[in-house]
C-alpha cells in the first residue's frame, strides 16, 4: 500500500462522494502509479490501481483491486480496505 496525504479546507463527506483518480510519477525510478477510487454515500469504497515499472529494457505492469469502507472524521479520511489482489 502507498500512503497518500492531502489537505483540504474542512471537506464534508458529501464532497468526497464519487470517483477520484490519482496519477503519481516517480521519474528517478522510472515508475508510475495510477489509481481510481470510488466513494459511495453508504460508506463503501472501491479502488483499482495500476503500477508500471521500467528497468533495463523491461516493463513490469501490476494491477490491484480492493473494496471496503471509508469515513471522514475531523478532516481525516480513513480507508479500511479488504481483498486487495495484486496481479502481474
Amino acid at each position: 500500500f502507498l500512503p497518500v496525504s492531502a489537505q483540504a479546507a474542512s471537506p464534508t463527506p458529501r464532497q468526497l462522494l464519487g470517483k477520484w483518480s490519482c496519477v503519481t510519477e516517480y521519474p528517478e525510478i522510472d515508475a508510475v502509479t495510477r489509481y481510481v477510487s470510488v466513494y459511495s454515500a453508504n460508506g463503501s469504497a472501491r479502488t483499482q490501481g495500476h503500477f508500471e515499472f521500467k528497468f533495463a529494457n523491461h516493463e513490469l505492469l501490476y494491477s490491484t483491486k480492493s473494496h471496503g469502507k471509508w469515513q471522514l472524521n475531523d478532516n481525516l479520511l480513513t480507508l479500511t480496505l479488504k481483498d486487495d489482489k495484486l496481479q502481474r
